[in-house]
C-alpha cells in the first residue's frame, strides 16, 4: 500500500462524513429552522424573530464543511428580536455582558 492510498483510505474511513448523514443533518437543521419560523409567524407576540433576512446563522464545523466523524452536532444560532432590550457593553470583562429584557 502506498502512502497516498493509505492516506486516502484513512481520510475516507475516519474523517469524511457519509453523504447520507450530511444530507440528513442538513434536512434536520432546515426542518427545525422552518418550524421555528412558522411558530413565530403564528404567535408573533411571544416569539418574534430578528426582522432581517437571516434569523438563523449556520455556524461551526458542519457549516464550514470541516466536520469530522462522528457527526454528532450541527451548530446554529437563532436570532430573536431585541424588542426594546438593552445591553450593558461597558464591562471590564468581555464575558460579563448583561442584557435587560
Amino acid at each position: 500500500m502506498t502512502v497516498d492510498s493509505w492516506f486516502s483510505n484513512y481520510v475516507s474511513e475516519n474523517i469524511n462524513i457519509d453523504s447520507k448523514k450530511s444530507t440528513g443533518a442538513r434536512n434536520s437543521r432546515n426542518w427545525l429552522t422552518s418550524n421555528i419560523k412558522d411558530l413565530s409567524q403564528r404567535n408573533e407576540k411571544n416569539l418574534e424573530l430578528y426582522s432581517g433576512s437571516e434569523f438563523a446563522l449556520k455556524m461551526g464545523s458542519f457549516a464550514r464543511k470541516t466536520q469530522i466523524r462522528p457527526l454528532d452536532d450541527v451548530d446554529q444560532m437563532i436570532i430573536f428580536s431585541a424588542k426594546g432590550s438593552t445591553a450593558n457593553l461597558d464591562t471590564p470583562q468581555w464575558n460579563q455582558v448583561f442584557i435587560n429584557v
